[in-house]
């Protein structure tokens, strides 16, 4: 099974890892699900998403270069930043959580996690 894992160390040694899960057309191939034909169109389809929506993780060492040293604070917005509700798109931050997270920015490089594509949380 392929899995791309990167992990770094902050300066207390303290390690931070991330870690990409396979192609699940491939990990299907390997026990015999689909066809041959099945896994050329699903792993074209996959490459065709990933150009459209690239992975951070390809990205992963541009990222952290600037926090080296840093802590970093990463706040996911589903339940984090905002409630969880029944209509994900009824969810939105409170102004007072609106008004924290830049002055948290000021102190800590921050990043927003989501599994929303950008236009759903760009302008949250």
């Amino acid at each position: 099974m392929e899995a791309i894992s990167k992990a770094r160390s902050d300066e207390n040694d303290e390690q931070i890892c991330v870690v990409r899960t396979p192609n699940f057309s491939n990990i299907a191939r390997d026990y015999g699900c689909s066809s041959n034909e099945e896994n050329t169109a699903s792993d074209a389809s996959y490459t065709s998403w990933i150009k459209r929506h690239p992975s951070a993780l390809s990205m992963f060492d541009r990222m952290m270069t600037p926090a080296k040293g840093k802590r970093v604070v990463f706040l996911d917005y589903d339940g984090t930043l905002s409630p969880i509700v029944e209509d994900p798109s009824c969810a939105f931050m409170s102004d007072s959580m609106r008004s924290v997270v830049p002055e948290v920015a000021r102190y800590f490089p921050t990043a927003i996690i989501s599994g929303r594509s950008r236009d759903k949380v760009q302008y949250f």
